[in-house]
């Protein structure tokens, strides 16, 4: 996918539907919109298909750094040690 592609794409709606779907993704929710503004990291975890990637684009929009690429990455090809490094 190219960067324009990416910027095009309206995460909102996607998080909008996520979040209202039950009380644990409306607290994800909420939790997105207070560390977004931070400079803090953030790590994301979940079994695949959970929604990962739509939280992470999600807190990017809300943060910012909206203005600057968003780049996803599989952590799942890292091995334990990399990532506690």
């Amino acid at each position: 996918m190219k960067l324009v592609e990416l910027k095009a794409r309206p995460v909102g709606a996607e998080f909008s539907l996520a979040s209202s779907a039950s009380v644990r993704m409306q607290q994800v929710a909420a939790q997105v919109r207070r560390v977004a503004p931070t400079t803090t990291n953030v790590f994301i975890r979940g079994e695949s298909g959970t929604g990962k990637e739509i939280i992470a684009q999600a807190t990017h929009k809300l943060s910012h750094r909206c203005d600057r690429p968003f780049i996803a990455v599989n952590c799942g090809a890292f091995s334990p040690h990399l990532i506690e490094s």
